[in-house]
């Protein structure tokens, strides 16, 4: 399973085994950056 994910929000999908596997610096626009998250 694959999400993406802010910086405001990924630690909550950690604590279902989500891992961080790319951060996108302004992913989704000015200070919003894009975490892709996998589940393993």
């Amino acid at each position: 399973i694959h999400l993406d994910t802010s910086q405001h929000t990924y630690r909550f999908f950690e604590k279902f085994g989500f891992i961080v596997k790319q951060i996108s610096k302004n992913g989704y626009g000015e200070r919003l950056d894009k975490y892709d998250m996998i589940l393993k």
